[in-house]
């Protein structure tokens, strides 16, 4: 049994690729470079791709992206804005 999973697992800049959404940049689309240059020196660990911990971190990256950057969450496909409210 094969499972896909969502781009934000696999990949830790998956929010700031989503081009085809209607997302809104509370200023403008946020540049990532020097910060992941900075984990890729100081990191500790090198996580096996696909891995659970190696899922963990790129969920957790995407989700600070959005909630951080992005202007109207209802737009964050990360946040189920209706199962929550019902």
């Amino acid at each position: 049994m094969s499972t896909k999973l969502p781009s934000y697992v696999l990949d830790p800049d998956a929010v700031l690729k989503d081009i085809s959404s209607d997302i809104k940049w509370r200023y403008s689309l946020p540049n990532y470079d020097k910060p992941n240059q900075l984990f890729q020196k100081h990191k500790s660990t090198n996580h096996t791709y696909g891995s659970l911990e190696d899922i963990v971190q790129n969920l957790v990256k995407n989700w600070e992206k959005g909630l951080f950057y992005i202007l109207f969450l209802f737009t964050f496909y990360l946040i189920d804005f209706f199962r929550s409210i019902s």
